[in-house]
């Protein structure tokens, strides 16, 4: 699987090296990591990027600890860096959502019509979120993939991480939007939603806001669906950093894809 790293692109070339053996040390099993150099801000920077770049981390804790003390030898003062992360899921709980994992995979293959592009695929992968998980914002666990493939229960970022992991599980360029939404109290708060490449051109999703149940008969609500910044700007705010998204043909679409309407087995926490 080819991950969309876009915010690792924003970093300098040194934050991106820091970001790399970040990586690399997660991937590795070691969550306690110490290295020299770097800001405060820098080390902030990094990790959120790849909090918000490789979604199949997903038990990765949002916040991370970060300790910083200067160490002098021979005249010469270093700053030593440690970063401690703690999983927010067990190992054991890990294995069972990588099945969870696996059986959405495998569900979102045996809906996508057979010669299918890219945008069928997207569509096959909203209609699946949207028949096994409902928004959930009072949970602490509710803020990655998982939250959404095995839980059924999400915030805006759960549902942007499980839809941009699946997304490139199946070729498509996707990443995370971090911004802000307008409330109903017309004031503006952090939310999160995707930035999707299709037929290569970059649209603006929002799937959170784009999820409509009527008792079992679902409907796909498509006023955030592959929109252009314009439209988007209404109600969403973030920085000129992303990609811009000015395309215009999907704004009057209708989708033609149908989900089937077999149950999905969540898992139990605890």
């Amino acid at each position: 699987m080819k991950v969309t790293e876009f915010h690792k692109s924003r970093l300098s070339s040194e934050e991106k090296k820091l970001y790399e053996f970040l990586y690399s040390q997660v991937k590795s099993g070691n969550f306690t990591i110490s290295f020299d150099g770097y800001s405060l801000e820098s080390i902030q920077l990094c990790y959120e990027a790849l909090y918000l770049d490789h979604t199949e981390l997903y038990y990765l804790p949002y916040d991370a600890l970060i300790e910083q003390d200067e160490e002098t030898c021979n005249g010469k003062t270093t700053l030593k860096s440690k970063i401690t992360l703690k999983k927010i899921y067990s190992d054991k709980l890990c294995e069972e959502i990588i099945k969870r994992f696996n059986l959405a995979v495998k569900r979102i293959k045996s809906i996508i019509p057979e010669g299918a592009g890219e945008l069928e695929t997207e569509i096959a992968i909203i209609k699946y979120i949207h028949r096994i998980c409902y928004s959930d914002i009072d949970n602490e666990y509710n803020q990655n993939a998982a939250s959404v493939l095995a839980f059924g229960k999400a915030q805006c970022s759960g549902y942007a991480k499980a839809m941009s992991l699946l997304l490139n599980r199946f070729g498509i360029e996707a990443f995370v939007v971090a911004g802000e939404v307008l409330s109903s109290d017309f004031t503006y708060v952090p939310h999160a939603w995707n930035i999707v490449k299709i037929d290569n051109r970059y649209y603006q999703l929002d799937i959170l806001y784009g999820q409509e149940m009527r008792l079992i008969k679902y409907k796909m609500d498509l006023e955030f669906f592959n929109i252009n910044d314009d439209k988007m700007k209404r109600t969403h705010k973030w920085d000129s950093s992303y990609p811009v998204c000015s395309d215009e043909r999907f704004l009057s679409f209708r989708e033609p894809v149908k989900l089937d309407n077999k149950p999905v087995r969540l898992i139990k926490r605890g």
